[in-house]
């Protein structure tokens, strides 16, 4: 259910893009036949009926999904609207709040869009819901109706000419309408019922009712009627004479209402009267380079919102034949490293821009510069985040390829005043994989083994990076758990004394801990006091006795941070809040 009303979702976002479209549309060109204005809103039905989209390079769509799937099953929410200034500010606030680990459990978002499908179903029941009983209650009003000559009947409890029924569909005439503005209200509804308008009506409203949630749908439904009408009358009074058109006029205002039957009946006088008839009088047969510019409009219409933009790069598992087969002993070997790339996984949601190196002094180094979603910068920090270990399994992969790269740095564009620079060092690399990389790939069968030691020894190494935060936790709350009766911070310490002695031991991951902690904001509780009291003995400078909470401490040292105080904390911390790290 969760992922029907995902898809339900990124069809209606996709739609909005169409419906602003055809909008513009018709306001910019006025000469376009109303009948073109209906063919474009068959384009919008088109793009919300059919779940799948064709890939081109001339789709204006600026996302092709505006909610990924790994809302779902991934570790955070995030939008892809495309449009970088909206994506930037939403996603940094979301990624800031709600990720799980922080303040979010695992599968929040699925639980929350099954949530909102419910919700979404029965909004779609009230909607049918209504229109069935409102179709109930006119045909208990025309139960007296009396046949004329089928399909024409006539009834002394209606007001309005209309056409009312799906499968056997009939006119439906007030009892006082006569002479020749029946001949032209029946001219009209007949028109309707050669080009089947109940029909598409129908399916506009039911089209409505499933993606009831998207504003600019109901407004595309409005103007759809609207134009659908217009158009009936064009094609009514196209072959009319001026005096044919006038009388047309006539009955358009002596049937006009001013209030709107239930959705599904198409009324002659219900919609907007006034423009109707200066139409009228004012129609004639379109001529042909108006409809071949209206063939051209709907085509681009087509061309560039039923299709959705070009993916730039699908990336596979890497395969270690085709990988040896790009091993160079030079960074500013491009047609290696684009060979490389081709083969290398990066993170769902990054989307690949391009690659520059720095080949003419050491250090050398790649850039692969990414479009991804937004997660604040402390985010990276964490090694046992999937992203993370994804995109050190690649920088390992090409050290291992490259003899003389140092560096692999992603620049990460999510949204932000200035791109994150997230930076992997060769030495690292080694540390963490535990053999020299470069002598370890030195033939295909080698370079597979090489690259499955890879994938083991970042999942360890995300893996004990885990298990010490969870061990930091639980001698922080080892801490805080007595004694009750006590108030100071200190009581707490010296009843715990081993469990706090290991957290200074520590040394800087405690800090590391600590500042992404304080980071989240709403540390003013015991823990974040004894946070705070951990952070002032490992940086050996004066307690926090002056502040009411560890939270409010913390502010006071980042603020410090931030204006270029100097000391191993200033920096570790300015670091953490700048957009430049390196692992």
């Amino acid at each position: 259910m969760a992922s029907l009303f995902l898809n339900a979702v990124n069809l209606a976002a996709m739609a909005g893009w169409m419906v602003l479209a055809v909008v513009l549309l018709r306001a910019v060109l006025r000469r376009l036949p109303k009948s073109a204005r209906c063919g474009l809103w068959a384009l919008v039905a088109l793009r919300l009926v059919f779940p799948f989209s064709i890939q081109s390079v001339f789709s204006l769509l600026p996302s092709p999904q505006m909610l990924p799937d790994l809302v779902l099953s991934g570790p955070s929410f995030r939008v892809e609207s495309g449009i970088p200034a909206v994506d930037g500010r939403v996603n940094e606030y979301l990624a800031d709040r709600y990720y799980e680990g922080v303040t979010v459990p695992a599968n929040t978002g699925a639980i929350w869009m099954e949530r909102l499908a419910w919700i979404w179903l029965a909004g779609v029941a009230v909607l049918l819901g209504y229109v069935l009983v409102s179709s109930l209650r006119l045909r208990w009003k025309l139960r007296t109706a009396a046949v004329l000559e089928e399909p024409v009947w006539v009834s002394d409890e209606i007001g309005t000419p209309f056409l009312f029924g799906l499968l056997r569909p009939r006119i439906y005439l007030p009892s006082h309408l006569g002479g020749a503005e029946r001949d032209c209200v029946l001219a009209h509804e007949f028109a309707h019922l050669r080009h089947r308008d109940h029909w598409w009506k129908m399916l506009g409203f039911v089209l409505l009712a499933v993606y009831w949630f998207q504003p600019l749908l109901w407004l595309a439904y409005f103007l759809f009627c609207r134009d659908l009408e217009l158009a009936c009358d064009e094609r009514t009074a196209r072959e009319m004479s001026l005096e044919e058109k006038r009388c047309y006029a006539h009955a358009l205002l002596a049937c006009s209402t001013g209030r709107r039957l239930p959705m599904a009946p198409l009324a002659f006088g219900e919609r907007d009267v006034k423009t109707r008839v200066k139409a009228v009088l004012r129609s004639k047969k379109p001529a042909l380079w108006v409809s071949a510019a209206a063939v051209l409009v709907c085509s681009a219409v087509a061309l560039g919102f039923l299709t959705v933009p070009r993916a730039a790069i699908v990336y596979d598992h890497p395969n270690a034949e085709t990988l040896y087969s790009c091993r160079t002993q030079y960074t500013g070997n491009t047609a290696a490293i684009e060979g490389i790339l081709a083969e290398l996984q990066f993170p769902e949601g990054f989307v690949f821009q391009e690659f520059s190196f720095q080949d003419r002094q050491e250090p050398f180094y790649i850039d692969l510069e990414f479009k991804t979603p937004a997660q604040p910068t402390m985010y990276y920090f964490a090694r046992e985040h999937e992203t993370v270990q994804q995109l050190n399994k690649s920088a390992c992969t090409l050290f291992a390829l490259v003899h003389n790269l140092r560096q692999v740095r992603f620049v990460l564009n999510d949204g932000g005043e200035e791109p994150l620079l997230l930076s992997f060092s060769r030495e690292n690399a080694e540390t963490v994989v535990g053999v020299d990389l470069w002598s370890e790939s030195g033939t295909a069968d080698r370079l597979d083994a090489l690259l499955g030691r890879i994938d083991r020894r970042v999942e360890t190494a995300a893996g004990q990076e885990a298990e010490f935060l969870a061990e930091m936790d639980a001698l922080v709350e080892e801490i805080a758990s007595s004694p009750a009766y006590a108030s100071a911070p200190g009581s707490y310490i010296e009843e715990h004394r081993k469990a706090y002695d290991r957290l200074v031991m520590y040394g800087d991951t405690t800090l590391l801990y600590a500042f992404e902690t304080f980071l989240r904001g709403g540390q003013d509780g015991l823990e974040g006091q004894i946070l705070s009291i951990v952070c002032c003995e490992i940086l050996e400078i004066e307690d926090t006795a002056a502040y009411a909470t560890g939270q409010d401490w913390f502010d006071h040292y980042l603020a410090q941070a931030l204006e270029g105080e100097l000391g191993h904390g200033y920096g570790m911390l300015r670091e953490m809040t700048d957009r430049q790290i390196d692992l």
